[in-house]
């Protein structure tokens, strides 16, 4: 009921008494906390099976302990995700989720300064890009002008994606278009943003960082399982988002430990199908009987 369905303590204590269930607002915190020392080997094994997707995203939103801000972090692929929430947004907590795992695993994310600390091939999000291009569109003068262009040539890159996956374009073919017809011209808008003297202070930096993370466009031409947009980490936390919103956060460490590892298990369930109310049931009765907890993978 929390996990999945995002119910609050309160909530949860309404629907079991329609099941003719006696539970208190307190024994539900109990059963949170019971759940979260039952899950610490799954979520274990989960975070390790994510990090060794094929290729990986990762997102952050805000989160709030006893009313401080906190970071609620998501890394996902395509079967498996896991969550972990820190006190800091900063690149040291990046690396500290991610653990000692070699980073040569692709890892797609939005341009947040903190994700530069990954050693690994990155892709930039085109999704957060093409926003960022309307910003520069809205702009007057040669701003408009450039924002404009960068626009078409987002749209270049999203249409030829699609035909992509719909088979109308193989990879190689995927490549040479890119390479032919948008990689240069790309190059000269973001340049010409970049050293304009007559462009907008605010495009004069987004195309500096552009041009610096240049090959970080690109990422999802030459490797398999990589997309050019981070949507899949975006939907992903957004459970988290709504827990956070209708629970208004955590108040302790065994509350946080329980969110990232019931958010874990249901994200990961959710990719592969499986029953999360029955592996719940499999875990709290084999932690009954003192017998080690079956695994989620």
């Amino acid at each position: 009921m929390s996990g999945d369905l995002g119910l609050t303590k309160r909530k949860v204590v309404s629907l079991a008494s329609y099941l003719n269930i006696k539970v208190s607002v307190g024994s539900v915190c109990n059963i949170h906390h019971l759940a979260g020392k039952i899950l610490k080997k799954p979520y274990e094994e989960i975070k390790q099976y994510t990090l060794q997707q094929a290729a990986i995203h990762a997102d952050e939103t805000s989160w709030y302990r006893k009313g401080n801000r906190q970071w609620l972090w998501i890394v996902t692929g395509a079967k498996g995700a896991f969550f972990k929430i820190d006190s800091s947004r900063s690149a040291e907590a990046f690396q500290k989720i991610l653990g000692e795992r070699p980073q040569n695993i692709p890892l797609t994310t939005d341009r947040y300064g903190a994700y530069n600390s990954y050693e690994g091939p990155r892709q930039h999000c085109w999704s957060h890009l093409d926003r960022d291009f309307e910003k520069i569109a809205e702009r007057e003068n040669v701003d408009g002008l450039i924002g404009n262009r960068l626009k078409e040539e987002a749209d270049m890159v999203f249409s030829s994606w699609r035909a992509f996956l719909k088979g109308l374009l193989t990879r190689k073919e995927l490549q040479a278009y890119i390479k032919t017809f948008i990689m240069p011209s790309m190059k000269a808008l973001i340049l010409l943003g970049s050293a304009g003297q007559e462009c907008h202070s605010k495009t004069h930096g987004t195309c500096k960082r552009l041009l610096s993370n240049f090959e970080c466009l690109w990422t999802y031409l030459y490797h398999e399982g990589v997309e050019p947009t981070n949507n899949l980490a975006e939907r992903d936390i957004r459970p988290g988002v709504i827990y956070r919103k209708l629970s208004y956060g955590t108040q302790s460490d065994a509350g946080e430990t329980f969110v990232e590892r019931i958010l874990s298990v249901t994200a990961t369930f959710k990719k592969q199908a499986k029953n999360l109310f029955s592996y719940l049931t499999a875990c709290f009765t084999a932690h009954s009987r003192d017998a080690p907890i079956p695994t989620p993978l």
